[in-house]
């Protein structure tokens, strides 16, 4: 994580399948200010993950799909503060 948090201008960062990040490594992640998309699809993604990457004010998608169950007010708190209209289903940039 330490390389992928050193890349001043990704957009894009799928982590779909890497069960071994853990909750450092999401907040690692959260440093990277120019993410638009962020895919943790299959990982182990908690509501402390989602809090640490809910920072990331550019992030306009967030693949969340067969992450353990979390509360959905740690996903949508994110999204309405920054912008509501984000919020809608499969929104895309």
């Amino acid at each position: 994580m330490e390389q992928i948090s050193g890349i001043p201008h990704l957009e894009t960062l799928i982590l779909a399948g890497c069960k071994a990040i853990s909750n450092l490594g999401f907040l690692k992640v959260s440093k990277i200010r120019s993410l638009q998309t962020l895919s943790l699809r299959k990982t182990n993604a908690d509501d402390a993950a989602v809090k640490f990457v809910g920072a990331l004010a550019n992030l306009t998608y967030l693949d969340l799909v067969r992450t353990p169950p979390m509360k959905l007010s740690s996903v949508r708190s994110h999204f309405l503060l920054h912008s509501p209209e984000r919020l809608r289903p499969n929104s895309r940039r």
